[in-house]
Formats: structure tokens, C-alpha cells, sequence
């Protein structure tokens, strides 16, 4: 027996909504790794997040095939942006309309979720980077600025980067 265009789309919704809810779990599990600062594990975790965005174009694309099939097959003419609050409107079976009702809710919670962890995520990895940087300022020096034209003729062994820190004591 044939699936209808509805339970396609359903079925593409339910593993877009796990890809997502993946990507949750890798996405805290980086934030830990960043803090532990484990290069190695949040390595590992971009390659898994990759891995697992793979697949998400295509269920996309298949979403909005089922949605057109599904707008032809209720007797509209189909509209090629359909939101899925606007394709719960055009269904009669309440069954059908409730259940995708409910997985766009919960799409919608895992994409914020994941969209504030991604978030966090690059804040932590941005302070890392600010906190490096400082580091390397107390330990040599600010860096010079050496874009600018000096004359030749200046003495070029003045030590450079001279910071705080001083290796000779």
C-alpha cells in the first residue's frame, strides 16, 4: 500500500525533527567540550554535527514536494512557499491537522533551542579566542604595527613585543 503525500511528509517531518534533536545533544555536548577546552572533542563534534546535517537538504526538498502533492491532492493549486501552519489550516482530518500541528511545535522548540546553544556555543568559543589573545599580549607584547612604512635606516634589532611578562627574571 502506497503512503499518502501526508504520511510522506510526516515521516520526512519525524526525521528532520530527530536530525534535530541530534544536533541538540552534540551541540551541548560541545559547549562542555569548548569549557574543557578539548580541541580534539569539538573537532570530533563539528565533524558528527556535518555528518549529521548531510541528510537535510534533501528532507527538505522532500517536505516541499509532499506539500505540493498534498496542496493538489486537498484541490488547491499549490503555492510554492507553504508554511506548515498554513498547510495545517488546509486540512479537513482533525486527526491530521493535530498531528501536524504538534510536530511544528515541536520543530519549532528544537530550532530555538538549538539556535541559542549554537549561539552560546559561539560566544564561548569567541571569549576563548578574546582570552587567548589577551594572554599572548601579557606574555609578548601587543603585536607592532608593522603595515605602516618605517625607514630603513631605523634599528632593526630592537627587541619586539615586549610584554608584562618578563623572561629573563
Amino acid at each position: 500500500m502506497e503512503q499518502s503525500a501526508f504520511q510522506l511528509m510526516m515521516s520526512q517531518l519525524r526525521q528532520l525533527l530527530l536530525i534535530y534533536r541530534a544536533l541538540f545533544t552534540l551541540s551541548d555536548e560541545k559547549k562542555r567540550a569548548i569549557i574543557s577546552n578539548d580541541i580534539e572533542l569539538i573537532n570530533a563534534l563539528t565533524m558528527k554535527e556535518t555528518k549529521a546535517l548531510k541528510p537535510v537538504p534533501e528532507l527538505e526538498a522532500g517536505i516541499r514536494t509532499q506539500l505540493t502533492k498534498l496542496q493538489r491532492d486537498l484541490g488547491f493549486r499549490p503555492k510554492l512557499k507553504m508554511t506548515l501552519s498554513e498547510m495545517a489550516k488546509m486540512l479537513v482530518v482533525p486527526e491530521e491537522k493535530q498531528e501536524l500541528t504538534d510536530i511544528q511545535a515541536d520543530l519549532g522548540d528544537i530550532s530555538i533551542k538549538l539556535s541559542k546553544a549554537i549561539e552560546l556555543n559561539q560566544q564561548l568559543i569567541q571569549q576563548s579566542l578574546e582570552y587567548v589573545h589577551f594572554s599572548l599580549d601579557v606574555l609578548c607584547g601587543p603585536p607592532d604595527d608593522e603595515v605602516t612604512y618605517k625607514r630603513p635606516t631605523v634599528n632593526t634589532d630592537i627587541q619586539r613585543r615586549s610584554g608584562i611578562y618578563d623572561s629573563r627574571a
